[in-house]
C-alpha cells in the first residue's frame, strides 16, 4: 500500500504543471508552494486552513501537525490584505509560531491585453524579523498554466538577504479539477537546505465557492520563507479555501422600474389634439377649448358712402416707343470661378467589437465596460456555481449560466446600463455604450 502510495504520487509529479486563471483565491488556479498571483477581489473576506503533517516512523510513530491559517480581505484596487499563521514553524528554533503580513496585488494582466500577469507581492514575517517581497510572472496557455517567481528576504534562516527562484504549473483538466506541482530552490543553499517542491490534485466543489487542495510536499507552511526551503521528510496536507462576502447579506435586491405611464385627458375638455413631436414616448396636449370665440356685437359694417367712383372721362395715354434706336444687348460678365473648398471628411464612428466578461470568486471582471454602439459582450461563468446576467431595472435577464458556460447580447443603442446577477445581487457591473 505504502509502495503504491508512493508511485502514484511520484507519476502525479510527473505529469504536473498551473491554473488556469491567476488573480483568484481557488486552488484551482495556483499551486502549494506559488501564489499563482492571487488578488483579493473587492469587498471580499478570505479564510484559508492549510494542514500538513508527517509521520516520524518506528518506533514512535508520532504525526506532527504543521496547519497554517490565512486571513485576508479585498480592498479596492483588488489588492490582497492579509496575514498568515502557522503554528508549528520551523524558520527559527525558538519561535514556534510564524506571523507574516502583507499585501499582494496584480496590476498587469493577461485577462485585459497584457501578454502575461504580473503579480507583486510584499510583507514582513515576525517570526524571522525580515521584510520578504516576491514578484510573480504568469502566463496561459489554453488549459495550461505556466509561471515563474523571484523571491527576496532581508533576513531568513539566520542568516541575511536571501533569494530565491521557483517555477510551477497546474493543467486543467475539467472545470473543477486540475493537476498541478512547482518547485523553489535558493540561489545560495546550504548542504542541510533543500529544493522545495509540491505537488496537488485541485478539487472545485460544485456549486459553492469553495475550493480543496489534496498535495504531498516537503515544505512546513505557506509563507514565502516557508515555501522556499525543502527538508528530507515529506509532508501530507490538504487546503480548504472560504471566501466570504458580506455583501451577500447586506445587499437588497434591484427593484425592477416601472414603465413610464401617459397622464389621461380629463372628460371636461372640449377637444383633444395630439401632435407629434418627434421624441419617442412624449406627446404634446393642445386643449381647443381655451380658443375664445368672436362676439357679433362687436364686427362693425362698412361704410359704402366713402367709396368714390371712376370717372369715364379719363384718358389712357398710350405709352411711346421710340423705333429710331434699338436696344443693345447687354453684356454679360462670365462668372467667377470660385475654388471649391475642401470638405473635412466627417469622423468616422468607432467600430462595434466583441469583449468578454468573467464571472469568478462571486464578481463580475471587470467591473466597468466601454464599448461603442453595435458591439457584443460575452459573460463566461468561471465559478463553481450558476450565474444570470441581468439589468439592474429588471427589463432583461439571460438564462441560468452553468459553470463553464457564456452568454453574449449585443448592445445596439447608446446609454449606461447597470448589470447585476439573479442569484446574487451584491455582483454588480457597469456597461457603458457611447
Amino acid at each position: 500500500m505504502r509502495a503504491a502510495r508512493q508511485l502514484g504520487m511520484s507519476i502525479l509529479c510527473l505529469v504536473c504543471a498551473v491554473a488556469h486563471d491567476a488573480s483568484a483565491q481557488s486552488v484551482l488556479q495556483r499551486t502549494p508552494n506559488l501564489s499563482g498571483g492571487w488578488e483579493g477581489s473587492h469587498g471580499t473576506i478570505f479564510f484559508n486552513f492549510l494542514h500538513r503533517f508527517n509521520n516520524t516512523g518506528e518506533p514512535a510513530r508520532k504525526v506532527t501537525n504543521s496547519p497554517t491559517f490565512l486571513f485576508g480581505a479585498g480592498v479596492p484596487g483588488n489588492i490582497l490584505i492579509a496575514a498568515n499563521y502557522a503554528t508549528n514553524s520551523d524558520l527559527v528554533p525558538s519561535i514556534p509560531n510564524e506571523w507574516e503580513f502583507f499585501a499582494r496585488s496584480l496590476p498587469l494582466k493577461q485577462f485585459s491585453g497584457f501578454p502575461i500577469d504580473v503579480s507583486v507581492q510584499a510583507g514582513y514575517n515576525h517570526a524571522a524579523e525580515s521584510w520578504d517581497g516576491e514578484l510573480l510572472l504568469a502566463r496561459d496557455l489554453g488549459p495550461l498554466r505556466v509561471m515563474g517567481a523571484g523571491r527576496g528576504m532581508t533576513r531568513a534562516y539566520g542568516e541575511d538577504q536571501r533569494f530565491a527562484v521557483g517555477a510551477g504549473a497546474l493543467l486543467r483538466l475539467r472545470n473543477w479539477l486540475a493537476i498541478g506541482g512547482d518547485a523553489v530552490r535558493l540561489t545560495d543553499p546550504t548542504s542541510e537546505e533543500r529544493t522545495a517542491w509540491g505537488a496537488a490534485v485541485q478539487i472545485g466543489i460544485p456549486y459553492t465557492p469553495h475550493s480543496l487542495s489534496l498535495h504531498v510536499a516537503n515544505t512546513n507552511t505557506s509563507t514565502l520563507q516557508g515555501s522556499s526551503r525543502g527538508q528530507r521528510r515529506k509532508r501530507w496536507g490538504f487546503e480548504f479555501t472560504i471566501p466570504f462576502h458580506p455583501a451577500r447579506y447586506f445587499t437588497r435586491p434591484p427593484e425592477t422600474a416601472a414603465p413610464a405611464e401617459v397622464p389621461e385627458v380629463p372628460d371636461t375638455a372640449a377637444a383633444v389634439v395630439r401632435a407629434d413631436t418627434g421624441v419617442a414616448g412624449v406627446d404634446t396636449v393642445v386643449r381647443t377649448d381655451t380658443v375664445r370665440p368672436v362676439r357679433a356685437d362687436t364686427v362693425r359694417p362698412v361704410r359704402t358712402d366713402t367709396v368714390r367712383p371712376v370717372r369715364d372721362t379719363a384718358v389712357v395715354r398710350p405709352t411711346q416707343t421710340d423705333t429710331t434706336r434699338r436696344a443693345q444687348p447687354p453684356v454679360r460678365t462670365p462668372p467667377q470661378q470660385t475654388p471649391p473648398r475642401q470638405q473635412t471628411p466627417p469622423a468616422q464612428a468607432p467600430q462595434a467589437r466583441t469583449v468578454t466578461s468573467r464571472m469568478r470568486n462571486l464578481v463580475f471582471e471587470p467591473g466597468r465596460i466601454q464599448i461603442p454602439p453595435g458591439s457584443t459582450v460575452v459573460w463566461r461563468n468561471d465559478d463553481q456555481v450558476a450565474h444570470t446576467v441581468k439589468a439592474s431595472n429588471g427589463s432583461w435577464e439571460s438564462p441560468m449560466i452553468q459553470p463553464g458556460g457564456t452568454y453574449r447580447r449585443t448592445f445596439p443603442r447608446a446609454g449606461t446600463f447597470q448589470i447585476t446577477c439573479g442569484p446574487h445581487p451584491f455582483m454588480k457591473q457597469v456597461v457603458e455604450v457611447k
